[in-house]
């Protein structure tokens, strides 16, 4: 896994988003990067009772986190507490989510759609 990437990101194109875990010193833990050829932004982040992350972002091209490809568009990826990614969805027919809520261990999300 990069740790390098918050000082010295390789941009895939345009630009890319990228989450970062700090523990309570500050010190960073882990970064993930999400990116296509084409500008990508981040989106919002919430963590399950179990430390899971869910983060979203809008990929512009096809792109990927980590080994996970995604399509251009919303996306949602699950990453475990120490940074390892579980799945992505882009399954939002050209939306992106603007809200994300854990609750009792269920995802609930907000889509705006164009």
């Amino acid at each position: 896994m990069r740790t390098d990437l918050w000082q010295d990101p390789t941009v895939r194109g345009g630009t890319d988003a990228f989450l970062a875990r700090f523990d309570t010193n500050g010190a960073r833990i882990w970064v993930k990067q999400a990116g296509s050829p084409a500008n990508d932004f981040e989106g919002k982040a919430a963590a399950d009772s179990q430390g899971n992350i869910f983060w979203t972002g809008i990929l512009s091209d096809s792109g990927t986190v980590d080994s996970v490809s995604l399509d251009p568009g919303g996306f949602l990826v699950m990453l475990t507490t120490g940074g390892d990614v579980l799945w992505g969805r882009n399954e939002l027919n050209g939306g992106y989510i603007s809200s994300i809520k854990i609750q009792d261990e269920r995802i609930f999300c907000a889509v705006l759609c164009q």
